[in-house]
């Protein structure tokens, strides 16, 4: 019986320790997601309105079918580095 008491209270540390250890990784994990999210918003402050327009436009251009897509990809990485050289 003592024996079986013993077994119990160490598979219980054991599993204190994993709960531990996993508590900590998740910690790790969402300061590693929260600077990723930081560094995502701060991006979209700065191309906020540009890239909102760019996305509407976009839309209208896929929606509508004005054109295929491999013919208006050309147009949108001019836009992209006319964008690019303005924002600098």
């Amino acid at each position: 019986m003592p024996e079986e008491i013993d077994s119990l209270a160490n598979r219980k540390r054991l599993i204190l320790a994993q709960a531990d250890l996993h508590r900590a990784i998740l910690h790790a994990e969402v300061a590693r997601c929260q600077g990723k999210l930081d560094a995502a918003r701060q991006g979209m402050r700065v191309g906020g309105p540009w890239l909102a327009a760019g996305s509407a436009i976009a839309g209208l251009l896929v929606a509508r079918k004005w054109r295929k897509l491999g013919t208006w990809i050309p147009t949108a990485m001019a836009a992209w580095r006319w964008y690019r050289k303005f924002k600098m």
